[in-house]
């Protein structure tokens, strides 16, 4: 195995840290909700030899009104990401990993939990494909603009300001 403590993630002076590593996820939930309007959270080193945080619980509150948590960690050994919708009378859930999205509707209260896609053929590696393609051929419909991802980083910089890395 590589020793995680000489990669980028696991270095401060090269960017890393599980929130600027893993920041495609504050993305994600501007995507479904919009700008952020404010955000506060937890962000740690808790059990890892590194200089950054390791462990990020945020909450953020989206100018829609919509709220979001995140919560991002390099400790679980498990590779899991997913998103969860609530609603007021259901909840819709998307793993990565089981590459399927499921809905639960709070007013069926025979089937419970459905599977709404299932989507077997996926290929996680070919998202990377297809961004290198899109900056290629310079199309970027499918990118956040600069401004949003200027957006995301002031977040990013207020969240880790107002909560410094620490060592439990």
């Amino acid at each position: 195995w590589e020793d995680y403590r000489t990669r980028y993630e696991a270095r401060s002076d090269l960017g890393g840290g599980a929130l600027l590593t893993s920041l495609h996820a504050l993305d994600h939930s501007m995507f479904l909700a919009g700008k952020y309007k404010d955000a506060s959270g937890l962000i740690e080193t808790l059990s890892l030899d590194i200089d950054c945080e390791d462990f990020v619980s945020i909450i953020a509150k989206h100018k829609s009104g919509v709220v979001s948590q995140i919560s991002l960690d390099f400790i679980q050994r498990d590779y899991q990401r997913s998103t969860k919708l609530c609603f007021e009378n259901g909840l819709v859930f998307w793993e990565l990993k089981k590459k399927s999205l499921y809905a639960f509707d709070s007013n069926d209260k025979k089937s419970g939990w459905k599977n709404i896609l299932n989507l077997e053929n996926y290929d996680f590696n070919q998202t990377y494909i297809d961004q290198i393609l899109y900056f290629l051929n310079e199309d970027f419909s499918e990118f956040n603009s600069f401004k949003d991802g200027l957006h995301i980083l002031k977040l990013i910089k207020k969240s880790k300001d107002q909560n410094k890395p620490k060592r439990s």
